[in-house]
């Protein structure tokens, strides 16, 4: 008859084995290959994993630079302005006109170079931040080739988190790789 002690030993030893073989298994990483029959149930079975983890929002932040109508009395009043410089200017061109013909011909042809209504602006640029959100699968999933199956990846996030486009790169470089794979067709 077996003692306590044996069989606590027994079933340590058996515990220990059991482990080991689990450990060696989830080390080995075989666990993430699956085998199928034929490339239509891989195909299958990637599809639905794909489906089953769910997507996640990535946030995208583009600057934008828009044109905008400025107001119409601010620009009114800007023409305004500039036409009372163009006066001074005109009379300052009269005073030249008395010393000589010539320089009164240039004076007036440097004021009427740019005529103030063309050279305010009616518009102005403005800089906004526009955020926009996409979906992006949690599962991904490439084919490979008709003989080596579907290479998978599954990103560490969880279901319908806001992250930004920056951390989804990171988190596309980090996956976690599965396959799916099915016998080649010469074998």
């Amino acid at each position: 008859m077996m003692k306590k002690r044996d069989l606590a030993l027994a079933v340590l030893a058996v515990v220990t084995l059991t482990a080991g073989i689990g450990m060696n298994y989830l080390s080995s990483g075989a666990w993430r290959i699956r085998q199928y029959k034929s490339q239509t149930e891989a195909k299958l079975a990637a599809k639905e994993w794909i489906d089953s983890g769910g997507t996640y929002r990535v946030s995208i932040e583009r600057k934008e630079i828009v044109k905008v109508l400025r107001p119409q009395n601010i620009v009114e009043q800007e023409v305004y302005a500039l036409m009372e410089l163009e006066e001074d200017k005109r009379r300052e061109c009269y005073d030249v006109l008395k010393e000589s013909i010539d320089d009164y011909s240039s004076c007036m042809a440097k004021i009427f170079e740019q005529k103030a209504e063309t050279i305010v602006p009616r518009h102005k640029l403005v800089e906004s931040i526009v955020v926009n959100e996409r979906q992006q699968s949690i599962r991904e999933c490439i084919h490979l080739g008709t003989e080596e199956g579907y290479a998978c990846g599954e990103t560490e996030v969880r279901p319908n988190q806001l992250v930004s486009e920056r951390e989804a790169r990171l988190l596309k470089a980090k996956k976690d790789l599965y396959y799916f794979r099915y016998p080649s067709k010469n074998s």
